[in-house]
Parts: structure tokens; C-alpha cells; sequence
């Protein structure tokens, strides 16, 4: 089977390409993707895949195997970033501002080839395949949230849910796997002091809103260092600093925004806690108010042990022992990360990085995922959905 997966997928692979090319041309933004979702439904229709729109701009695509069986999903992300692409890049972005920084697009790419040779073996599949197109994984409250809300997973009973994000500092024709924890939560501080400001020779007659913020940033640094226990990862960092005195004035109000990230959600919960109960102690004694508003971001991400150690083998196959690298955890969010506190789930690391060149980062304006590697994300997705459907 191996052998046949990786001859369908270089028989098709003029065709994903030219989709890639199509959408890294054609980007939208979060939860705007209409035209994008409009594309994928008009190629699912050519194949006559049946699929559904759980939300607005996102699309489940439907595989019925000719046998009864589970039912297992693979899901990518549609949306694009507000960034500008850079013009040397011989396929650009048609829509100014926006561009795919981050690979949805390969990822789009490599799932709807995906599609197209599960549904040309369907007859030979035990079970069922959910595709899922989401919308809005940059934004949050992101995408994934949606999907899980609609309650889609129910109706099939789906038992698992993988997904893979191209990587350019993994060389192509490589990848990489976390079993357990492998992705932060995220969420986003904002800390606002007022007080009576005035002239910075006489403070003793102000709330120096300037001193209470730098005495509530160092403060709040004690939270991940006395009270979160060392065998949880996490990280509290403050980005953004406005206070708009002057070297004789301090100002009546100083905002404080940053972002907290750890990988357990009973200390998550109490971390948010202690840094509202610590702001508001320090604004007060000084003689000030706080507000702390802590918007709630991404849960953290944790991969199922089983299902990615079994994956990790499909991946040795298809690419080598010596190409499979073994990840370490990362304090970056994904919103992947819902699907993993509902189900067990497995997201991944494929290498798109081109040797002898400048590979560019993610979330810049000069990244553009290497085409050459969509074959193998194709056969290597396919691969999985099939092994996983028959238990391996």
C-alpha cells in the first residue's frame, strides 16, 4: 500500500501545487476566508466528496469507506496574516497586506490532495475520514473552538483528529514528533494603574503610576518562580509598556500588556488568579487602582501517546529514520490544541526548509512553504488516515 500512496500522490502532484499556488495568491483573513471555503467546495464538488459547513467559512469534508468502521479526522487551517509579502517571490500574493505567512496553504494544498486519493480508494477503506478546512486559527477565539461547538465530532463519533504544520527550520523530507505535552496555552494580560499624576519634582504628592507598574511587572516575575511547580513549564512576559508622561510628569494611567503560557490548566486557572490579586495589592498600597483584564486564549496542546508513537513509525517509513527528529516542547499556541482536550489527537512537525538557502520564519513577509514537499505531505497524510483507520 506504501508504494501505491506515494505513486498516487506524484501522479497528482502537478495538480496540488497548482492549487497551492492558487491559494498562496488568493489569502484571507481570519473567519473572512469566503472565498477560499468557496474554492475548496468547488474541488470537494468536482470529486463529488460530500461535506458540510459546521460555521461560516470552515468545511468538513465527508469519506465513507465501503466497510463500517471508526471514524477519524485530519484537519488544516484557511486563514492568512496582515502581512505584506514580499514582491520577490515569483508566485505573490494578489491581495495587498495579506499574504500566507504561515503554510495554510501548503496545508490546505496537501489536504485537499489528500481527498482526492482517499476518494478514489474509498471502496477499500474500514471506516469513515473526516478533512476539516477550519477557519480562523490565528484569531482568537479561534476556529477550532467553533467546530468543537457545533458538535460535529458527535455526530460521527470520531475517535481521533490529527493534524501537521510545515516547519522551515526542518529541512524538506523530514519531520518531528512530541508524544504528551508538546504546546503552551496562551493567554493575554492587560494591566491598566490610575492614579493622581503630577509633577515628577514632587511625588511624594502623585501615585506614581510609572513605579507601581515596574513594581507589579517584577512582582508578578515571582509568580512562575515561587509559586508554579518546577515540572510545569511556564512563562508570564509583559511586551508592551505605555505611559504617556514626560521627564517631568508622571502620568495618571500606565498600561501593561503581555501574555501568559503554561502547559497545566489547574495551575493556568491560579496563575491568573495571583496576578490579579498581586497588581491590585501593589496599586493599592501606593495609593492607586488597577484593573486587570486577562482575556483567555488557546488551552495548552498535549499529543496521545498511542496514536503518535504510531504515527512516528508511518513517518520513518515514508521518510527514514535518520529524517524523524524528536521534538521538544514549545511555548508557542495552536488552537489545535481544543481538539486535543476533547479527543485524542496528534499534531506534528513536516520539514519544508530548502537546503543551501535562506529558509525564512514563519510570520514573516519573506516565508513561502518549498512546493516540493507537498508530495510527501500528501502520501504521508494519506498513509496516516488509511493506518489509522485499520488500527495500524
Amino acid at each position: 500500500m506504501l508504494e501505491r500512496i506515494k505513486e498516487l500522490s506524484n501522479k497528482i502532484n502537478n495538480e496540488v501545487i497548482d492549487i497551492f499556488n492558487y491559494l498562496h495568491e488568493n489569502p484571507e483573513l481570519s473567519f473572512k476566508e469566503f472565498n477560499t471555503s468557496k474554492y475548496i467546495k468547488d474541488y470537494l464538488d468536482s470529486l463529488n466528496i460530500k461535506y458540510e459547513s459546521p460555521t461560516d467559512t470552515s468545511v468538513v469534508a465527508l469519506i465513507n469507506g465501503d466497510s463500517t468502521g471508526k471514524t477519524i479526522a485530519f484537519r488544516c487551517d484557511m486563514d492568512a496574516l496582515p502581512i505584506e509579502e514580499d514582491s520577490s517571490h515569483t508566485i505573490c500574493s494578489k491581495n495587498n497586506g495579506i499574504m500566507h505567512a504561515c503554510g495554510h496553504d501548503f496545508h490546505m494544498a496537501a489536504l485537499l490532495g489528500t481527498a482526492k486519493i482517499l476518494n478514489s480508494i474509498k471502496s477499500e477503506l474500514k471506516g469513515n475520514i473526516l478533512l476539516i478546512f477550519q477557519a480562523g486559527e490565528e484569531l482568537l477565539p479561534g476556529g477550532a473552538k467553533q467546530i468543537i461547538e457545533t458538535d460535529i465530532f458527535n455526530k460521527y463519533q470520531t475517535e481521533w483528529i490529527g493534524a501537521f504544520h510545515c516547519d522551515p527550520a526542518l529541512p524538506s523530507g523530514t519531520a518531528g514528533f512530541k508524544e504528551g505535552m508538546y504546546m503552551a496555552s496562551g493567554d493575554e494580560v492587560f494591566i491598566t494603574i490610575k492614579g493622581e499624576g503630577g509633577h515628577a519634582a514632587m511625588p511624594h504628592e502623585t501615585a506614581d503610576t510609572v513605579l507601581i507598574a515596574s513594581e507589579i511587572i517584577v512582582a508578578l516575575q515571582q509568580i512562575n518562580s515561587r509559586h508554579c511547580p518546577p515540572s510545569i513549564p511556564s512563562v508570564l512576559t509583559f511586551g508592551k509598556i505605555i505611559g504617556n508622561g514626560a521627564v517631568n510628569i508622571i502620568p495618571k494611567e500606565v498600561k501593561i500588556d503581555g501574555t501568559f503560557r503554561t502547559m497545566n490548566e489547574e495551575w493556568r486557572a491560579k496563575a491568573k488568579e495571583l496576578i490579579k490579586t498581586i497588581a491590585n495589592s501593589i496599586a493599592e498600597s501606593h495609593g492607586a487602582k488597577c484593573h486587570v483584564n486577562i482575556v483567555d486564549g488557546y488551552p495548552f496542546l498535549t499529543n496521545d501517546k498511542e496514536y503518535t508513537k504510531k504515527l512516528k513509525e508511518i513517518a520513518i517509513m515514508h521518510l527514514g529514520k535518520e529524517n524523524i527528529h524528536d521534538l521538544d516542547i514549545r511555548m508557542t499556541t495552536e488552537d489545535f490544541a481544543y481538539y486535543s482536550q476533547v479527543m485524542k489527537s496528534t499534531f506534528f512537525r513536516l520539514g519544508v526548509g530548502e537546503k543551501d538557502k535562506i529558509n525564512h520564519a514563519l510570520h514573516t513577509a519573506g516565508f513561502k512553504a518549498n512546493d516540493s514537499t507537498l508530495k510527501i505531505a500528501t502520501s504521508l497524510i494519506t498513509d496516516i488516515c488509511i493506518r489509522s483507520l485499520q488500527g495500524f
